[in-house]
């Protein structure tokens, strides 16, 4: 298995990364998710390194992110009226770049529709609380496009971070990968064996075999 090697570019190995990008929020214009930090959490297991923007580096990676929440009046105690932000847009766009290669390019967009009818207690009570609970759906966005740019290895890295910390509770995410990239799926479906653990999904990942993991623990033999 070659150490950077992105399959879409016929396995050439890109194993240094300048970091660009724009990171939007008409609300709270200075906010910012740390992605550097985000994506040398996800790269550096995999033998990737994240440098600055000049390089020296193999390819370049942009990473845009813009989020808009979506203000809503609701009713609040003894007659009084409450701006909430329960919705909002979000658009995640990740590509990777270089000399005479194609642009690989991994988008996630959503836009919400009508606000709920009714506010929770855990609606948002500010831009900035909506904008920050993104942070894992964020995250999660840059683990779908690294796999998909330097396959299943960065997923199954990543089922070692800590599960109860925010934004890396993403286990489940990186499993649901590995079974669209091992073929995997329908096995899981009609309850076969499958991996479900670190150690043993880095066992299909090393030999191709596919034994069953904890399924409690999807964290099971990391180093």
């Amino acid at each position: 298995m070659k150490v950077g090697a992105v399959a879409k570019w016929g396995d050439t190995p890109v194993t240094t990364v300048c970091l660009t990008g724009s990171q939007v929020y008409p609300q709270d214009p200075e906010f910012r998710f740390p992605v550097n930090s985000w994506l040398k959490t996800l790269l550096t297991p995999v033998g990737i390194t994240i440098t600055g923007k000049e390089g020296p580096c193999d390819a370049t990676m942009k990473v845009s992110v813009r989020i808009v929440a979506k203000a809503a009046k609701y009713e609040g105690p003894n007659d009084t009226v409450l701006t909430l932000y329960p919705v909002g847009d979000r658009q995640v766009t990740v590509s990777l770049t270089a000399s005479d290669r194609k642009p690989i390019v991994f988008k996630d967009a959503f836009s919400a529709s009508e606000p709920p009818l009714l506010a929770s207690s855990s609606t948002s009570a500010t831009p900035r609380e909506y904008i920050t609970g993104a942070s894992s759906v964020v995250f999660d966005d840059l683990l779908k496009a690294a796999t998909d740019i330097w396959g299943p290895a960065v997923a199954v890295e990543a089922l070692c971070l800590p599960e109860d910390e925010e934004p890396y509770d993403l286990s489940s995410t990186a499993d649901d990968l590995l079974l669209d990239a091992s073929g995997l799926r329908d096995a899981r479906n009609a309850k076969g064996t499958t991996p479900s653990d670190y150690t043993s999904w880095r066992r299909w990942l090393e030999t191709g075999e596919v034994v069953a993991g904890d399924d409690k623990s999807p964290s099971t033999g990391c180093r």
